[in-house]
């Protein structure tokens, strides 16, 4: 049983890093138009605030992914328990 949580584990930790790897690089190509618009004066706040709120939302779908990850391991975990 022993060996089975361990596998639980890493399934569950290797998603999560996975996520989140995948998560900054979105981050990271979804940012990039913005920095070229926030170059222009006059649409500077509008493309930070943009910016910010694509952001958040990104942030929060992987959020959420990492929530029913870890959601799906702690009720492996109660299975596993019964």
């Amino acid at each position: 049983m022993k060996a089975i949580k361990n596998w639980k584990n890493k399934i569950e930790n290797s998603i999560d890093k996975g996520v989140s790897t995948v998560e900054e690089i979105h981050q990271s190509i979804a940012s990039t138009p913005f920095e070229s618009i926030e170059k222009v004066k006059v649409l500077n706040n509008l493309a930070l605030n943009t910016k910010k709120v694509q952001a958040n939302i990104i942030g929060t779908v992987y959020d959420t992914i990492r929530s029913v990850n870890k959601t799906i391991g702690n009720y492996v975990d109660d299975v596993m328990v019964r």
